[in-house]
């Protein structure tokens, strides 16, 4: 077996007992992570299995969970009464614009009535 073959077979044990998260490359050995591969620049993205989370998403302990302000669940109760009440509202507003429309519908044709009498006047 060659010198160089030895060396890198040496090398090797050493890394395989180094922790997991510890293994490092040395300068000239950097390769691209599995899920960087044979990718085009744009589409640059992780492997599902290489997803980790970063340093301010680490998972808090069961008993410190806690919901953010904005997660407080809301009462379906209440969310079908506001939905209610804005029914009701809807249905005021159209009534009136119906009505209103109506009376514009009466007065326009008043108008139209007078005009068709003048001209057959003036004929």
């Amino acid at each position: 077996m060659s010198s160089i073959g030895k060396r890198n077979r040496q090398r090797k044990k050493g890394m395989r007992r180094r922790k997991k998260g510890m293994r490092r490359r040395k300068k000239g050995m950097r390769r691209r992570k599995k899920g960087m591969r044979r990718r085009k620049k744009g589409m640059r993205r992780r492997k599902k299995g290489m997803r980790r989370r970063k340093k301010g998403m680490r998972r808090r302990k069961k008993g410190m969970r806690r919901r953010k302000k904005g997660m407080r669940r809301r009462k379906k109760g209440m969310r079908q009464r506001k939905k209610g009440m804005r029914q009701k509202e809807r249905n005021e507003t159209e009534k009136e614009r119906n009505e209103t429309e109506k009376e514009r519908n009466e007065t326009e044709k008043e108008r139209n009535e007078i005009e068709t009498k003048a001209r057959e006047e003036e004929n």
